[in-house]
This record gives C-alpha cells, structure tokens and sequence, in this order.
C-alpha cells in the first residue's frame, strides 16, 4: 500500500511578502506479484541388468497447483532412455525431457506422480543429481518469486527495482548394483527387449480394452504400450477379434503376437482371478502389475 504525506511548513510573512514551501514525500513498497513453486523428485533404480536398467522418477509438487509439467535432467554416463510410460519424453544428448500424458497433467499442491523408463547404459549407471520442473530447479522444498518496487519523490523522482531469488539443490536417489552377468528374463540379443517401444501408447482399465488395443493394431507385431489401471477381472474381459490377435473370454491372451508392453500406471494395475497367457509370442514386456488369486491351472480360485 502506498502511504501518501503532505507536509506544509508554518507560512511566515516578512513586511507584505507571503513565501510558502511545500514538500510532498511519497514513500513504500509494491509486491508486483509473488509465486510460489517448489518440487523434489525421487529417482530410483527398480532393477538393473548388464546394458540395461528399469528406474521410477517420482515427482512431488510442493508449489501452487499445475495445469501441466515438463521435468529436466541430464545423465553424467551417456545413458539413453529407450522407453517411457506415464508422460512423453525426448533426449539430445544427455540431457532428457519429460512432459505429462494427457491424463496426468494436472498436479495439486502436495500431489505426485511417477513416470517410468527403461535405460541402457555402458560402464557405469549413476544417477542423477538435479532436476528442473517447468524450468524451476527442485530443491525439496517451496521458493518464493518477487518483485519489490521503491518510489521517494520530492523535487525529483528515482525509481529502484530489485529482484533476488535464492535456490539450492538436494537430491535423494537410490541404486541397485547390477547383476553378475545377464538377469533371467531379459534378452540379451537382437537390442534386447524393447516391448512397444516406439509404438502408440493407449489406456485401458478393463481387459476388454487390453484386448482391443491388441486387435486394432496394424499387424500382430506393431509395436504398442499399453498402461493399466484399475482392476482386471472376468466380468470386464471379453473376447475380441481381429487380424493382429488371437484372444479369449475370461484371459489376458497374447499369443502369436509381438511388441507389446503392459505396464500398470497411476493407482496400479490388479489382475484378479485371472491370469495371463503368453504363448508364441515374442519381445513382451509386463511390469508393475499385480496378479492375485489364481490357481495353477489359470481357472478362478473360489474367494
């Protein structure tokens, strides 16, 4: 607020002469606006394998509310991300960008939200020691951004501006050492197991939309990520037809197919009383998925 004085000093008469001096002081402060913005992200290293490593970024928004984000870092050993889920993401170099999906852009104050990759790396596989959201670095905990402005008028004006900002950088991260040779599972050929890299990436939250995804690709091994969410159950798995799949009532069926990856997202993916199949099929990737009561035999338990 500015506070406004007007000072009128005593009017003195000499003889029939009349002399009046004013000096008017205009003196405070303006906040030409403040935002408060803040992050700490949480990069881990899920498993790790000779050439190859799965990691979660886990990004938590402890400034105003986002609309959309674009998270920022750089690896020190030449790592490349070879597939992402959860956000889109691209790399020149080291330095790699990743930007939300259409379903998860908006982040409250408080909330998180944790994109996965799978990596490959030669010599060694640090990790990384500072990220940037929407341009801002994450330190762990909020910043204020302000600008204060100064006026002192008296026969003349000056104006002075002054901006300070002041950040520091703490990064948590966790790594597991890789494995003595090549990690059951994994190919170590041919690239090794890229799953739907490159390929679209759809939502599904019942098996008959897992099934869909599959039957309307261009051929049975174009390359597509699929990202779950909810639970999978019989009663929303259906059979569905199509060239490029062969599917059944009741399963997750991937048979004589290629290229896909499954990969639960948000609040997680449950497959419940039933299982599923992968029969001649090849380069699949399933991960971060839940599989609970189901027999041996692929049929319903009986809770």
């Amino acid at each position: 607020m500015i506070r406004r004085t007007r000072w009128i000093p005593v009017v003195t008469a000499v003889a029939s002469a009349v002399s009046v001096t004013a000096l008017m002081v205009v003196a405070g402060g303006t906040n030409a606006g403040a935002a408060a913005a803040g992050c700490r992200v949480d990069y881990s290293v899920t498993n790790q394998w000779q050439g190859g490593f799965g990691a979660n970024v886990t990004i938590t928004n402890l400034g105003d509310a986002l609309s959309g984000w674009t998270l920022e870092w750089s690896f020190a050993a030449g790592q490349q991300v070879t597939q992402l889920w959860g956000g889109e993401f691209s790399q020149s170099g080291s330095a790699v960008t990743v930007r939300n999906a259409s379903y998860n852009g908006s982040l409250a104050t408080g909330a998180s939200v944790t994109p996965g990759f799978n990596g490959s790396w030669t010599g060694s596989n640090p990790a990384p020691t500072s990220f940037k959201l929407n341009g801002v670095a994450c330190t762990g905990q909020p910043t204020d951004t302000s600008t204060t402005t100064s006026t002192s008028t008296s026969t003349s004006t000056s104006t002075s501006t002054t901006t300070s900002t002041t950040t520091s950088t703490t990064t948590t991260t966790t790594t597991t050492n890789p494995p003595a040779g090549v990690a059951t599972g994994y190919a170590s050929q041919n690239g090794g197991t890229t799953g739907g890299r490159g390929g679209a990436t759809v939502r599904a939250t019942t098996g008959t939309q897992i099934h869909e995804a599959l039957c309307k690709r261009a051929a049975s091994d174009t390359p597509i990520i699929i990202e779950v969410e909810g639970t999978i159950n019989h009663g929303n798995t259906a059979k569905v037809s199509g060239n490029s799949c062969s599917t059944a009532a009741g399963v997750i069926e991937l048979k004589q197919i290629g290229n896909v990856t499954i990969v639960g997202v948000g609040s997680g993916a449950v497959f419940d009383q039933l299982g599923i199949h992968i029969r001649e099929s090849r380069n699949i990737i399933i991960r971060n998925v839940t599989v609970r009561n189901v027999k041996k035999s692929g049929s319903p338990t009986s809770n």
